[in-house]
Protein backbone atom coordinates (compact mmCIF):
# COMPACT_ATOMS: atom_id res chain seq x y z
CA UNK A 1 0.00 0.00 0.00
CA UNK A 2 1.44 3.51 -0.96
CA UNK A 3 2.52 5.80 1.84
CA UNK A 4 1.86 8.68 0.08
CA UNK A 5 2.34 10.59 -3.35
CA UNK A 6 4.39 12.99 -4.91
CA UNK A 7 6.46 14.79 -8.01
CA UNK A 8 4.80 11.61 -9.99
CA UNK A 9 6.10 9.20 -7.96
CA UNK A 10 4.16 6.62 -5.52
CA UNK A 11 6.32 6.16 -2.47
CA UNK A 12 6.21 3.13 -0.43
CA UNK A 13 7.79 1.84 3.34
CA UNK A 14 8.68 -1.54 1.74
CA UNK A 15 9.47 -3.38 -1.19
CA UNK A 16 9.79 -7.02 -1.97
CA UNK A 17 12.24 -8.34 -3.64
CA UNK A 18 12.68 -12.42 -4.17
CA UNK A 19 12.04 -13.83 -0.56
CA UNK A 20 13.16 -10.91 0.66
CA UNK A 21 11.19 -7.57 2.22
CA UNK A 22 13.01 -4.50 2.23
CA UNK A 23 12.09 -1.63 4.29
CA UNK A 24 12.98 2.45 4.61
CA UNK A 25 15.64 2.98 6.90
CA UNK A 26 17.09 -0.54 6.10
CA UNK A 27 20.62 -1.04 5.00
CA UNK A 28 21.87 -3.64 2.24
CA UNK A 29 24.57 -4.08 -0.29
CA UNK A 30 24.05 -3.02 -3.85
CA UNK A 31 25.78 -4.51 -6.92
CA UNK A 32 28.74 -2.98 -8.54
CA UNK A 33 30.52 -5.57 -10.30
CA UNK A 34 33.09 -5.55 -8.35
CA UNK A 35 33.84 -8.35 -5.72
CA UNK A 36 33.30 -5.76 -2.92
CA UNK A 37 29.58 -4.52 -3.25
CA UNK A 38 28.55 -1.27 -1.75
CA UNK A 39 26.66 -0.69 0.79
CA UNK A 40 23.72 2.08 1.65
CA UNK A 41 20.38 2.94 3.61
CA UNK A 42 16.99 2.62 1.53
CA UNK A 43 15.70 6.01 1.95
CA UNK A 44 12.82 5.87 0.26
CA UNK A 45 11.33 3.31 -2.38
CA UNK A 46 9.12 3.93 -4.89
CA UNK A 47 7.61 4.03 -8.33
CA UNK A 48 6.73 6.36 -10.90
CA UNK A 49 3.52 7.13 -11.84
CA UNK A 50 3.63 6.46 -15.41
CA UNK A 51 5.79 2.85 -15.05
CA UNK A 52 4.20 1.70 -11.77
CA UNK A 53 6.16 -2.12 -12.32
CA UNK A 54 9.47 -0.47 -11.75
CA UNK A 55 10.81 0.06 -8.91
CA UNK A 56 13.28 2.75 -7.43
CA UNK A 57 14.85 4.14 -3.96
CA UNK A 58 16.82 6.64 -2.72
CA UNK A 59 20.17 5.53 -0.60
CA UNK A 60 22.23 7.25 1.50
CA UNK A 61 25.84 5.65 0.57
CA UNK A 62 27.84 4.23 2.97
CA UNK A 63 32.00 4.00 1.91
CA UNK A 64 35.15 1.67 2.17
CA UNK A 65 38.08 3.39 3.31
CA UNK A 66 39.82 2.85 -0.23
CA UNK A 67 36.18 5.16 -1.05
CA UNK A 68 37.23 7.96 0.89
CA UNK A 69 40.60 7.84 -0.53
CA UNK A 70 39.27 7.79 -4.06
CA UNK A 71 36.80 10.43 -4.03
CA UNK A 72 39.18 12.48 -2.18
CA UNK A 73 41.66 12.16 -5.19
CA UNK A 74 38.78 12.98 -7.47
CA UNK A 75 37.90 16.15 -5.70
CA UNK A 76 41.45 17.23 -5.74
CA UNK A 77 43.20 16.05 -2.66
CA UNK A 78 47.09 15.25 -3.20
CA UNK A 79 47.50 12.31 -1.42
CA UNK A 80 45.45 9.93 0.97
CA UNK A 81 43.12 11.39 3.54
CA UNK A 82 44.77 12.25 7.12
CA UNK A 83 43.24 11.40 10.40
CA UNK A 84 44.49 12.45 13.47
CA UNK A 85 48.49 13.09 12.15
CA UNK A 86 48.34 10.10 10.19
CA UNK A 87 46.82 8.33 6.56
CA UNK A 88 43.42 6.89 7.12
CA UNK A 89 43.04 3.84 8.21
CA UNK A 90 39.87 1.62 9.39
CA UNK A 91 38.95 -1.87 10.74
CA UNK A 92 37.75 -4.03 7.70
CA UNK A 93 34.33 -4.17 9.12
CA UNK A 94 34.48 -0.04 9.03
CA UNK A 95 32.24 2.44 7.03
CA UNK A 96 32.41 5.98 6.44
CA UNK A 97 28.53 8.21 6.66
CA UNK A 98 28.67 10.28 3.98
CA UNK A 99 26.47 13.07 2.16
CA UNK A 100 26.58 10.82 -1.27
CA UNK A 101 22.62 10.41 -1.70
CA UNK A 102 21.01 9.60 -5.22
CA UNK A 103 18.26 6.97 -7.26
CA UNK A 104 19.17 3.42 -8.35
CA UNK A 105 17.24 0.56 -9.27
CA UNK A 106 15.44 -1.95 -6.96
CA UNK A 107 17.52 -4.57 -9.37
CA UNK A 108 21.15 -3.67 -7.70
CA UNK A 109 19.90 -4.80 -4.54
CA UNK A 110 21.46 -7.73 -3.35
CA UNK A 111 21.14 -8.63 0.21
CA UNK A 112 20.72 -7.07 3.72
CA UNK A 113 23.26 -6.09 6.31
CA UNK A 114 23.51 -3.58 9.03
CA UNK A 115 25.31 -0.43 9.50
CA UNK A 116 25.67 0.59 13.40
CA UNK A 117 25.88 4.25 13.46
CA UNK A 118 28.22 5.03 16.77
CA UNK A 119 29.63 7.73 18.69
CA UNK A 120 32.87 6.28 18.85
CA UNK A 121 35.25 3.61 17.99
CA UNK A 122 33.97 0.27 19.20
CA UNK A 123 36.09 -2.33 20.41
CA UNK A 124 33.96 -5.34 18.17
CA UNK A 125 31.49 -7.60 18.34
CA UNK A 126 29.90 -7.15 14.44
CA UNK A 127 28.94 -10.55 12.89
CA UNK A 128 29.07 -11.26 9.26
CA UNK A 129 27.09 -8.56 6.91
CA UNK A 130 27.36 -6.16 9.80
CA UNK A 131 28.89 -3.17 9.90
CA UNK A 132 29.84 0.15 11.97
CA UNK A 133 30.03 3.73 11.25
CA UNK A 134 31.84 6.42 14.43
CA UNK A 135 32.84 8.70 11.00
CA UNK A 136 31.90 10.54 7.99
CA UNK A 137 33.66 11.60 4.80
CA UNK A 138 32.99 15.40 3.37
CA UNK A 139 34.89 17.21 1.36
CA UNK A 140 38.82 15.90 1.68
CA UNK A 141 38.45 14.89 4.92
CA UNK A 142 36.99 12.70 7.92
CA UNK A 143 35.29 13.81 10.74
CA UNK A 144 33.95 11.63 14.21
CA UNK A 145 30.20 11.47 13.99
CA UNK A 146 29.93 13.33 17.40
CA UNK A 147 31.54 16.01 16.29
CA UNK A 148 30.38 16.81 12.68
CA UNK A 149 31.74 20.57 11.39
CA UNK A 150 29.52 21.43 8.51
CA UNK A 151 25.25 22.32 9.31
CA UNK A 152 24.89 20.23 6.20
CA UNK A 153 26.41 16.96 7.50
CA UNK A 154 24.64 17.58 10.88
CA UNK A 155 21.31 18.11 9.41
CA UNK A 156 21.67 14.39 7.39
CA UNK A 157 23.35 12.39 10.16
CA UNK A 158 20.08 13.92 12.24
CA UNK A 159 17.67 12.00 9.44
CA UNK A 160 19.58 9.16 10.23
Amino acid sequence: RPSHRADGKVFYRQMKKGEETYEVGQDCYLENGADVPYVARLQEIFVYSFASSEVYFNARWYYREGDVHEYAKMAGASGKVKYEGGTLTAAPSELFFSLHFDENHSDCVLRPCAVHLLDERPDGGFGPHEFFAWRAYEKKAVYPLEALPTKKLRDAYATE
